[in-house]
Formats: structure tokens, sequence, C-alpha cells
């Protein structure tokens, strides 16, 4: 009676190592955030923390003032028509002129927005490095032994490159398109 008990025992520790091999760890919102966090507000670096929070500041301000620039620029040109339609040759000229600075204007923040930016992920990447490097170097022996850690080295290379990519492409490029 007591060997069904132990072969019960040994199926149920089975199974349970089982199911905790199915279960994938899920990556919530607030660990998401927690991890991009150097994207919005870096911390110390080889240079200063303070101008590289200018500097993510300043991204941010780029990115509005570019939109803002995109956004006037048909009201000018519609109102440059309009002022053309009314046979208002010198209003029209002005309204051109203050499209074409709009344009200009959205162009220039762009390329300014993605010029700071470099130097946010640039110093983003070097933290996100360091976390994970200290964390793979506080596992043990045995979880080294076990694993090809070139395999692993790179694939933390390609997550760390994945969180700038989706910094760059969801929140620079696709939210302020669709806020627009």
């Amino acid at each position: 009676m007591e060997e069904d008990d132990d072969d019960d025992d040994t199926i149920n520790n089975t199974t349970a190592t089982a199911n905790k091999k199915k279960r994938k760890a899920k990556l919530t919102t607030s660990a998401l955030l927690t991890i991009l966090k150097p994207y919005f507000w870096p911390h110390a670096t080889s240079t200063s923390a303070t101008l590289n929070r200018v500097r993510a500041i300043s991204t941010w301000l780029c990115v509005l003032l570019s939109k803002v620039c995109s956004i006037g620029a048909p009201i000018f040109i519609g109102k440059a028509s309009t002022a053309l339609t009314r046979l208002e040759y010198g209003q029209a000229m002005w309204y051109s002129v203050y499209y074409a600075g709009a344009r200009l204007g959205s162009m220039v923040f762009n390329e300014c927005q993605g010029l700071l930016y470099l130097f946010v992920a640039q110093a983003a990447f070097v933290e996100l490095s360091e976390v994970t490097f200290e964390h793979l170097h506080s596992l043990s022996l045995d979880w080294h032994l076990r694993k090809k850690l070139g395999e692993t080295i790179r694939s933390m290379d390609r997550g760390i490159g994945a969180c700038d990519s989706l910094m760059r492409y969801l929140f620079l490029y696709l939210m302020p398109a669709v806020g627009e």
C-alpha cells in the first residue's frame, strides 16, 4: 500500500514539473514599462544623468512640435486656396509662406527628434545591457553549465535590440501618427 503512495507522489511531481515547463512567463504591462523606462527617463551612465534626461524630454518635445507643425500645415494651404478664390493674392502668398514654414518646421523637428533620440537610445542600450549581464552573472554555476552561453548572450542582445525597435516604432512613430 505504501509503494502505491510513493508511485502517486512520483507521478504528481512529474506532472507538476511538466505543468511548470508548459507555462510560459507572461510579460505584464508594468513589467514592460519597467524594462522600457531607460528610454523615457534614463539613469546615470558615463555622461551625466541630467543631460540624458534633458535629451529624453527634448526628444518628446520635438515629437510634439513636429506633429503640431504637420497638423497646422494643411490649415495654411487651405486658407491660401480660399484667399486665391477671393482674389486676395497677397493673403494667399503669405498663407503659402506659412504653409512652407510649417512643413519645414515639421521636418526640422522630426530630424532633431531622431538626432536627440540617438543619444537617449545609446544610454538606454548601455543601461539595459548592464542590467542583463548583471543578472546573467548572478545565476548559479549549475545554470551556466547546463546552458549554451553563446546562444543565451545572442538572445539577450536580440531582446535589447527588440526593446529599441519597439520604442522607436511604437512610441516615436506609430502612436504620434495615430494621435495626429
